[in-house]
């Protein structure tokens, strides 16, 4: 089983290319904002949690 990480980027090539980085060696999973991390959060157990300092208008 491989580590979990969630990463939450408003930007979408942001949060694609470190997916792409990231996928071989991690299961990934991405949010665009507060509300999809929380529903990864609340359905999955995550090892490290990546994110945008500034999410938009939610910092």
């Amino acid at each position: 089983m491989q580590p979990t990480i969630l990463i939450v980027d408003d930007e979408k090539h942001t949060r694609d290319g470190l997916r792409r980085l990231l996928e071989d060696e991690y299961d990934v999973y991405v949010a665009e904002d507060i509300g999809g991390a929380i529903s990864v959060l609340e359905r999955e157990t995550v090892d490290v949690l990546l994110t945008d300092l500034r999410l938009g208008s939610e910092d």
